[in-house]
């Protein structure tokens, strides 16, 4: 069992790490979990707890799929992120093809201005052109290791899309979370009605976010 006594967070050049029974955490490749701040480390540790707790396997945690890929990304030095595969089954993406401009203008009026600010046309999968794919390039050569594990674990649950215009523009939580409730068919007022439940559901990943930006 996980005891709070047997774990400990220390520092150096490289970065915060944690200690279990003496032992450095590790990445799913065997890397020590350096993280840019000490909280990270501490809701890494407060996730193996409840794994332990609810007897499922450490890989399983959300926290760790994302420390572990920004971790073992930084010591490859790779930046692979499987784009076109995340677009493909984009909420925001699909529900631009069943709609108007000016419809999608009503649902999504923040997006839509940073997008036309960019000189781009609506966002539809089947029409992304050039621009679209210099714009969505720019946004992720703009985030680093860390920022785009949390990209990868939301862009796999659909929402590549607002992820980056999230982080890009520091759009604030609730306004992301509630893009995110439309961009899969859901009204305004549906979409406000059920804010606190997606906050509930997403309070992990963007705990992780939160910390990562020191707030």
């Amino acid at each position: 069992m996980l005891k709070k006594s047997n774990f400990h967070i220390e520092y150096n050049r490289q970065g915060y790490y944690g200690l279990l029974n003496g032992e450095p955490l590790l990445s799913k490749e065997q890397h020590v979990i350096y993280a840019p701040n000490a909280p990270i480390i501490r809701l890494l540790y407060e996730e193996l707890c409840q794994l332990e707790k609810e007897k499922n396997n450490p890989e399983d945690g959300v926290i760790f799929r994302m420390i572990s890929h920004a971790v073992d990304a930084s010591r490859s030095k790779s930046y692979n992120t499987p784009i076109n595969s995340l677009l493909q089954h984009d909420h925001y993406l699909q529900i631009q093809a069943k709609i108007s401009k000016q419809r999608s203008a009503d649902l999504f009026p923040v997006l839509t201005d940073i997008l036309e600010s960019h000189g781009l046309e609506q966002a539809r999968l089947d029409k992304l052109n050039r621009k679209h794919w210099q714009w969505i390039s720019s946004q992720l050569k703009g985030t680093d290791y860390w920022e785009r594990s949390f990209l990868l674990e939301m862009g796999q649950k659909g929402y590549l899309i607002l992820s980056l215009v999230f982080i890009n523009n520091h759009l604030t939580i609730p306004l992301y979370a509630e893009y995110c409730l439309i961009s899969q068919g859901l009204e305004p007022s549906k979409a406000r009605a059920e804010f606190a439940q997606f906050i509930k559901s997403h309070s992990t990943e963007l705990t992780y976010l939160r910390l990562l930006y020191g707030k």
